[in-house]
């Protein structure tokens, strides 16, 4: 709180820049300070009050110096009751501003941890997605180079084969023509099985990485669901702390306004 005139503290004392300004702009402010100007006036209509009856009775000291003094101490009870209601009131509505203000403050921050928290969460899923991409990957193209290994291997082996048949059996070329042939199309047969294999692990290969990518997809969008929920959440939260403050401060206000208005009766009177 600030300080004004009178030495009576501010409701405002603790608020950050941007709270103090925007607790200057509402009506709940002003009708706030236009109740302490009443509660100022009083006082100072009531001290100036006491001071003239003392002047009064000072000029009547001599006959009635008995009943000045009990009169006297009556009146400065009566100020001395006043202004420990105001002072009560005013310590009370201190006491509530700083337990809000500690309850805003303590809300930010759980906000603000919860987003850190669901940020790392997030964080550290899209890092494990990506080394299971990477070492999938990884998998993968060890798998391929090791088809293509196998692949080139036979190769060489038929090639290898056919050098040392046409080597070896050169002279009985016309004898074995049958059997190179029967062996040309077992070769052949092999190799479609190979390519055949091949494909069968590339298709299989690829649905694997097909499933994996739709997994993650489900996850994230779970994951997205989860922190809307969340943030909705802690939203509603703040509005109904913002609506039980407002429901506080009227309510505070509304008995201030009611001890004037009794106050303002009570000195008419």
């Amino acid at each position: 709180m600030i300080a004004n005139d009178n030495g009576r503290s501010s409701p405002d004392k603790g608020l950050d820049g941007e709270t103090r300004s925007t607790f200057y702009e509402t009506p709940k402010y002003w009708r706030v300070k236009q109740i302490s100007s009443k509660l100022n006036n009083y006082e100072a209509d009531a001290k100036a009050e006491v001071e003239s009856q003392n002047e009064a009775l000072n000029k009547r000291i001599e006959s009635l110096q008995n009943k000045i003094t009990s009169l006297k101490a009556l009146e400065e009870t009566k100020l001395e009751s006043v202004e420990d209601s105001i002072s009560a009131l005013q310590e009370s509505f201190l006491d509530e501003a700083q337990s809000l203000e500690a309850l805003s403050e303590k809300k930010t921050k759980e906000l603000k941890l919860s987003e850190n928290n669901l940020i790392i969460s997030i964080t550290d899923e899209k890092q494990e997605r990506k080394l299971h991409e990477m070492k999938r990957n990884k998998n993968l193209d060890e798998k391929f180079v090791t088809l293509k290994i196998d692949v080139s291997n036979e190769i060489k082996m038929r090639e290898e084969s056919e050098e040392y048949l046409i080597t070896d059996f050169e002279t009985d070329i016309i004898n074995l023509n049958e059997s190179v042939s029967n062996e040309s199309k077992i070769r052949d047969d092999r190799f479609e099985d190979l390519i055949r294999i091949i494909g069968d692990n590339l298709s299989r290969g690829y649905q694997a990485l097909d499933a994996e990518r739709n997994s993650r997809k489900a996850i994230h969008e779970l994951y997205k669901k989860f922190v809307n929920e969340l943030k909705a959440k802690i939203e509603s939260q703040i509005a109904q702390d913002r609506r039980e403050r407002e429901l506080f401060e009227e309510n505070l206000i509304r008995v201030l306004e009611n001890a004037c208005r009794s106050m303002e009766t009570g000195v008419k009177l």
